[in-house]
């Protein structure tokens, strides 16, 4: 029986590509959902106001103001509050480096009456997905 130096005729070829397409997938999904919103082009979120968390943000609210192409805001859980502000590129709201803090940078997207949490750091991070959705009244 005749043996080759490589481990099969195609095992180590897909196996390599494999690897290097799976060491790949967090850059090609960060350049992805951390990319301006070019579908919305100059169009500015309107995200002023009372947001309540769902689901695993539950008892969490984020109250924003918009100025032009920025926020600020405040995000409470309990008797935590985090100040946040930052850059709204379309409908995407990025916080800014200095408000991040420890915490990570948290990028939220606007869809419909839902800010939903595209990446976030810290805490938040196991939030990924989660969102917030608009206050019918002056609470949560």
């Amino acid at each position: 029986m005749q043996t080759s130096k490589f481990p099969n005729r195609f095992g180590f070829v897909p196996r390599a590509l494999a690897i290097a397409a799976l060491a790949l997938l967090p850059v090609i999904a960060q350049s992805q959902t951390l990319a301006p919103d070019d579908d919305h082009a100059g169009e500015v979120a309107r995200v002023d106001g009372l947001w309540c968390g769902r689901g695993f943000l539950s008892g969490t609210s984020l109250s924003l103001a918009r100025h032009d192409h920025e926020f600020e805001g405040m995000l409470t859980r309990g008797d935590r509050n985090r100040s946040v502000d930052g850059r709204i590129e379309g409908l995407v709201l990025r916080t800014s480096a200095a408000s991040a803090g420890r915490a990570g940078e948290l990028v939220l997207r606007l869809e419909g009456d839902q800010l939903r949490i595209v990446t976030a750091g810290g805490p938040l991070a196991l939030a990924q997905g989660m969102a917030f959705a608009r206050a019918s009244g002056s609470g949560c």
